[in-house]
């Protein structure tokens, strides 16, 4: 909250849920912006799911098969899953502060903290696919910074730029 009192802000009128919103859409920023590219970059250089994701990129379906050896266990996935799932859990119990929430958001978070621990210890062909969900999290800077950008600025050319590069 502290970065909300800086001098390139004081002409902003931020309410304290507004304030609130902000800091938390502020943590998950931090999040997406750390688990995402290391998700990304661990599809394509992990010994064992590099040549998967390589292979599904180039939409073959018999290369795909033929390259996968996904039954060892991804040490990105065994990092990035717990980070995660310890930031789903912070979320649900921000959802008051949510600007827009719903029971579809709601029970994604819940469903991911119920079974991405089975998944990642039970299952390593599942970490491929756990991988995959946490690179999707590379989009997610544009949909909360569009939010940030509302607050402060409203819907002026940098929502637009910002809209165009989501």
């Amino acid at each position: 909250l502290r970065v909300l009192q800086r001098p390139w802000l004081r002409h902003v009128v931020v309410d304290a849920l507004e304030r609130e919103h902000i800091a938390s859409s502020s943590v998950s920023l931090v999040h997406c912006l750390g688990v995402g590219p290391i998700a990304a970059w661990s599809l394509l250089t992990e010994e064992s799911l590099g040549p998967c994701t390589r292979a599904a990129l180039s939409l073959n379906y018999e290369s795909t098969h033929a390259a996968c050896d996904l039954q060892t266990p991804s040490p990105a996935a065994a990092t990035l899953v717990p980070i995660s799932i310890a930031f789903l859990v912070f979320d649900l119990l921000q959802v008051n502060k949510w600007k827009h929430s719903n029971m579809m958001i709601i029970a994604h978070h819940f469903i991911a903290v119920m079974m991405w621990p089975y998944a990642l210890l039970t299952l390593p062909v599942t970490h491929w696919f756990l991988l995959v969900f946490l690179a999707y999290e590379c989009s997610t800077p544009f949909v909360v910074l569009r939010d940030i950008i509302d607050q402060i600025y409203g819907r002026g050319v940098m929502y637009l730029v910002n809209g165009l590069l989501m």
